[in-house]
């Protein structure tokens, strides 16, 4: 799913949040409206909307009487984060699938049900959160309080940084293909697709993160970036 298809809020939300995580909009750049909507060839309303979105996401600070300013983030922490996240819901899958029962079965279904209207509209704050809930499920179903304090918290704050703009369909036919697994009760292969999900996560943001910053200092300008929109 290309950012093409997004809404204009959407789009320049999505634009916006690709720089900030590769580094072409360093923490404390300040963000002018009207520069940005010049930029990305959109009116000030989407880019205002943006903001917002951003600032709940915690990647832009509004500051009275100053505007928008990028946020500071520590990456290598947010790396660790995911490899960590990694390596624990494999582990708590392998718990959840002992216990399995058809109520865990039916809320994973809702979650790919979510995830499939998100897609089709799409509307990428609503698939965030189905995808987020996919993975609140598996853990819920560990039945472990250790975990759960864990992983929930490193869900939500990693979620922020998985570029779905460019993954909504790609990350939606993964958990099909793991809840498929749970549903036939072959819980080896669903433990092996959630390893291989969970490690191209890990390798996908350390590509938006690293690769993206190297192409940028190789490469030559090609003018402004425009915001892709329907």
């Amino acid at each position: 799913m290309r950012a093409k298809f997004l809404t204009k809020k959407d789009a320049v939300t999505e634009a916006l949040r690709e720089e900030i995580l590769t580094g072409r909009l360093p923490p404390g750049t300040r963000l002018e409206q009207h520069d940005v909507a010049n930029r990305l060839e959109v009116s000030p309303t989407p880019v205002r909307e943006a903001f917002l979105a951003l600032k709940a996401d915690g990647l832009v600070e509004l500051r009275p009487h100053y505007g928008a300013v990028v946020t500071r983030q520590n990456y290598k922490d947010i790396d660790h984060m995911y490899e960590i996240r990694a390596l624990l819901e494999v582990q708590a899958l392998r718990y959840a699938v002992r216990g399995l029962d058809r109520s865990t079965l039916l809320r994973l279904e809702k979650a790919v049900d979510e995830g499939v209207r998100a897609v089709r509209k799409p509307d990428l704050r609503a698939f965030r959160a189905s995808n987020a809930l996919f993975h609140q499920v598996l853990l819920r179903a560990a039945n472990s309080g250790v975990y759960t304090e864990v992983l929930e918290s490193l869900i939500t704050r990693t979620s922020l940084f998985w570029p779905l703009d460019r993954r909504m369909s790609w990350t939606l036919r993964e958990h099909k293909q793991i809840l498929a697994a749970l549903k036939r009760g072959e819980h080896d292969n669903a433990l092996l697709l959630m390893r291989r999900h969970m490690e191209a996560i890990v390798r996908e943001y350390r590509d938006q993160i690293r690769g993206h910053s190297a192409q940028n200092e190789g490469s030559v300008s090609k003018g402004p970036r425009r915001a892709r929109t329907a």
